[in-house]
């Protein structure tokens, strides 16, 4: 009767119920979009024309790249709220 009692404590004590729930859904946080770091150019007209030093055009080639990875990040969270819609 001992052993009886001991295997059935043993085999209801394994048996649980569990609810495994698969969903599609996953929790992530927006993208997140870094400030510009944008750096002075100043322009110059000589002789009824815009010039630049090489200088100048380095950072205005800088300024364009940081307006171009800001437009980008934030194409990036608006794609993410559209798809939570």
């Amino acid at each position: 009767m001992r052993h009886l009692l001991l295997i059935f404590l043993l085999i209801t004590g394994c048996t649980t119920t569990s609810e495994v729930v698969i969903s599609d859904e996953v929790n992530l946080p927006p993208p997140t979009i870094q400030k510009m770091s944008m750096k002075d150019v100043e322009f110059k007209v000589i002789n009824g024309g815009i010039c630049l030093s090489g200088e100048e055009y380095e950072d205005l080639s800088h300024n364009m790249a940081e307006i171009k990875r800001f437009i980008s990040e934030q194409k990036a969270v608006i794609e993410f709220y559209k798809e939570d819609e």
